[in-house]
């Protein structure tokens, strides 16, 4: 008679999140079934720490001796929002919790609403508009104008809207213009 004793239970690593967007993501591990079959792996997902979503490993890790690399795309997710995720594998021998990672979604783009132009002369004007940045950094802000609507000039915004959730006023002064000329 001959007897087999159980494998360790599989050596897990949480990886870093990537392809992230404003709703889906992937999330990477690496899995180490240690010689016994991995019977279960999954992501576990969620807004907080108790998880409360999962997602399948792909590939299965079998029953490997060396680290195999597991990832699991996500969709559906919420915008500007901060996840956090661990991998769980078990095999005969146990099962395996990795570290906690977080990741967050990016924010959906700014809402742009442009508005009249105010303070004409002959030859300047300031060109409004307002900036929801709906909860992203700001880093870009300008104003297009052109006598066409391939525009081909543009101002700085005088201030970044910043990382807000509501509409935020900006302008730009333009000068050197043509008078009796349609922008």
């Amino acid at each position: 008679e001959t007897f087999k004793t159980l494998p360790n239970p599989p050596t897990v690593e949480t990886k870093a999140a990537s392809s992230l967007t404003q709703t889906s993501a992937t999330l990477n591990a690496a899995v180490n079934p240690n010689g016994g079959n991995v019977s279960e792996c999954k992501l576990e997902y969620g807004t907080t720490n108790a998880y409360g979503s999962s997602a399948s490993c792909n590939p299965s890790p079998g029953s490997a001796t060396s680290a195999v690399a597991v990832s699991a795309s996500l969709t559906g997710l919420t915008a500007n929002t901060t996840y956090h995720y661990r991998i769980v594998a078990t095999n005969s021998g146990g099962t395996s919790k990795g570290a906690d990672e977080t990741f967050k979604t990016l924010p959906n783009v700014p809402t742009v609403v442009t508005e009249k132009a105010s303070l004409l002369t002959q030859t300047a004007a300031s060109l409004n508009a307002t900036v929801n940045p709906n909860g992203g950094e700001v880093s870009e802000c300008k104003l297009e104008y052109g006598t066409t609507t391939a525009y081909g000039s543009s101002a700085s915004c005088s201030t970044l809207p910043g990382s807000g959730t509501s509409p935020v006023a900006v302008s730009a002064s333009v000068t050197g213009l043509t008078a009796n000329t349609t922008y």
